[in-house]
């Protein structure tokens, strides 16, 4: 790591070095995982800066980030912006890194994966994000289908989740959304990569903006590789690297309030991508509230027991 703490009259202050990367993690009552990812780039990653943008977490995060990794930028807000708004937040901090690497506090980066993925974008000059495989667990038993698709109004009724998806489990639909039909090691070309781990160019900020705060939480990362592809840049999924992330430990913490953010979220993407008609806004719309009504009242039943 690059990030050098020295002492000012005012207390520690950071002297700002550049770095090939820098590696931004939003992290939200994140203590029982952060340090895991943090020594995961202690070695054989490059030159990097690491920041940690904390979204008011009162765990003691910030706390043990401090106490532990001295050499990491730590900026804690007074208040969970969410993650979107987070991660603008981390670019701001390093404006002079060419590529940026975001990746979730509950993840563990495997040796090499940031190089490689640095490496492979420079061959590719075309490419400006980049997303590693994903697994599950440590053992690497499980991919997490880390690379979709853009969603499309079938995708609302025929998802893993859904009732239709559920009873169709093999339908086109959601086979060719997940890339069922597709290899997990080869590299590819697709529509969006995770936010949990993803790589993009200090250029793609530059042609495409910063990331839309108005996604508090899920669908940025859709969203932003949608602009990204509608301005001519490709996404591409590079599976020679890998990451480990234990999904949704952070959501945890506000379960309720991430049921309401997430299907914000997903109309929000709607209205900025796929929406062709406002007919189909009462189906979408109406649709939407009633699955998060439902979604709701499951968790407080779940709650309760």
């Amino acid at each position: 790591m690059v990030v050098v703490p020295t002492a000012g009259a005012d207390g520690p202050v950071t002297r700002r070095m550049s770095a090939d990367v820098a590696v931004i993690i939003v992290s939200f009552q994140s203590r029982e995982h952060i340090a895991a990812c943090l020594d995961s780039l202690r070695e054989g990653q490059g030159k990097i800066r690491v920041i940690v943008v904390d979204n008011a977490s009162s765990d003691g995060t910030p706390q043990l980030v401090r106490e532990r990794f001295s050499d990491v930028t730590l900026v804690t807000l007074p208040q969970n912006v969410g993650f979107a708004a987070g991660v603008n937040r981390g670019i701001g901090e390093c404006p002079d890194a060419r590529f940026f690497f975001l990746v979730n506090p509950d993840s563990v980066v495997m040796p090499s994966a940031i190089p490689k993925m640095v490496s492979f974008a420079e061959e590719h000059p075309e490419v400006g994000i980049l997303g590693p495989r994903v697994f599950d667990d440590r053992e690497r038993h499980t991919v997490q289908r880390s690379c979709r698709q853009f969603p499309t109004l079938a995708t609302a009724f025929f998802n893993r989740h859904s009732l239709l998806g559920k009873l169709f489990k093999g339908n086109r639909f959601s086979r060719s959304y997940l890339y069922l039909d597709e290899d997990s090691v080869s590299p590819r070309t697709v529509d969006w990569v995770s936010g949990c781990a993803m790589l993009f160019r200090h250029a793609v900020v530059e042609s495409v903006g910063p990331f839309d705060g108005g996604f508090f939480f899920f669908c940025e990362d859709i969203d932003y590789c949608w602009r990204a592809h509608k301005i001519g840049w490709k996404v591409m999924y590079l599976p020679e690297t890998s990451v480990v992330h234990l999904s949704g430990k952070s959501a945890e913490h506000l379960p309720y309030r991430i049921l309401i953010e997430k299907h914000h979220s997903m109309l929000r993407l709607y209205r900025k991508h796929i929406r062709k008609t406002f007919l189909t806004d009462p189906i979408v719309v109406g649709g939407g509230w009633l699955r998060l009504g439902m979604l709701l009242a499951h968790a407080r039943m779940r709650r309760r027991r």
